[in-house]
């Protein structure tokens, strides 16, 4: 550490004190999680959207072993060469059911624009104001400058 850091502060910088104190509590500050701002319409596709990828996946996998066990062991039976088709057709299914489901959400989303951003914009408005009401809460008082009446701060 150099000198200036150990030093004990002048009245000039103690006078800056509530500055830095104010600045330090600012530095906290975060805004909105973005998601706080998810509708309902988002947040159900994305749910829809995960579980059919998860679903494609188990689908892919089970037909990834029945091509497997037909190729290398033994042509499949009528039944599980026809589950196997169907299955390939569930799990294109599913992955068109996944990437147009945040689509379709979105377009939901577009009917009821101004009240979700009236909402978001009232939301971020009382959550700015909550950290301003901290702040005055934060902030303290100056030490007394005067040094010929001999009070302290």
């Amino acid at each position: 550490m150099s000198n200036m850091e150990t030093d004990i502060p002048s009245k000039e910088s103690a006078s800056i004190h509530p500055t830095l104190l104010t600045l330090k509590y600012l530095s906290t500050c975060e805004p909105r999680p973005v998601k706080s701002k998810q509708t309902a319409p988002d947040i159900r596709a994305a749910k829809l959207a995960n579980y059919s990828l998860f679903w494609a996946g188990v689908a892919l996998a089970v037909l990834a072993s029945l091509a497997g066990w037909h190729r290398y062991i033994s042509p499949l039976h009528t039944v599980l060469a026809n589950l196997a088709l169907t299955l390939a057709a569930l799990t294109a299914a599913l992955v068109l059911v996944a990437f147009s489901a945040p689509i379709v959400a979105s377009a939901i989303n577009l009917f009821w624009w101004k009240k979700i951003n009236f909402k978001n914009l009232s939301d971020d408005i009382q959550h700015e104001s909550s950290l301003a009401a901290e702040l005055t809460k934060v902030s303290v008082q100056p030490p007394h400058p005067c040094s010929v009446c001999g009070a302290e701060g």
